[in-house]
């Protein structure tokens, strides 16, 4: 019999159910929340010039588009479930370009440290967005999100030629950026 599968869009706020990968992770978080080894992240050095206004246009869309990005995990009388939020992931956004070029290399460093060995909270974020402004025409774009939303590990794994990159800072229609 031929049937097809149609992907339903979850309404937002419903408790929906974790996959058993997901359960495993959140099992494990719930042992030591600090422990930041599930945290995923990748960073994209940029050398074209980008609108900032635009750069947040572009992720406020993609995370209206795709509920992963607005994912959280929350536990009701012991059973976790994953809720899709209307709460859109903020862009963090830092300015380097006042640091002296012979340690802007070790300011990028500490803020990617401090990302990567942050503690994400299941209930409230799983996924996290920051611009680092090198120079006035170079930046790093970086992604971070606990392993647990794993959607987001497939992207993640895409994302080391830029496509992921492309994809995200593709502006509105008016004006479009690619790198």
């Amino acid at each position: 019999s031929d049937t097809a599968f149609v992907l339903q869009h979850a309404p937002d706020g419903q408790d929906l159910p974790l996959s058993f990968a997901q359960q495993r992770l959140w099992f494990l978080h719930q042992l030591d929340p600090d422990d930041p080894v599930y945290n995923l992240g990748v960073s994209i050095p940029l050398s074209n010039p980008v609108d900032d206004a635009a750069l947040i246009r572009s992720l406020e869309a993609l995370a209206t588009r795709h509920d992963i990005l607005r994912n959280v995990f929350r536990e009701h009388d012991g059973i976790p479930s994953q809720v899709i939020t209307d709460t859109l992931p903020a862009l963090q956004c830092f300015d380097l370009t006042h640091v002296p070029e012979e340690e802007r290399a070790a300011a990028v460093l500490q803020l990617r440290e401090s990302e990567v060995k942050r503690s994400f909270d299941l209930a409230t974020d799983c996924f996290a967005v920051r611009n680092l402004r090198l120079t006035d025409g170079c930046l790093d774009f970086e992604l971070s999100a606990h392993a647990v939303d794993e959607d987001i590990e497939v992207e993640f794994s895409h994302s080391r030629d830029d496509r992921l990159v492309r994809f995200v800072i593709r502006a509105d229609a008016e004006r479009r950026i690619f790198f």
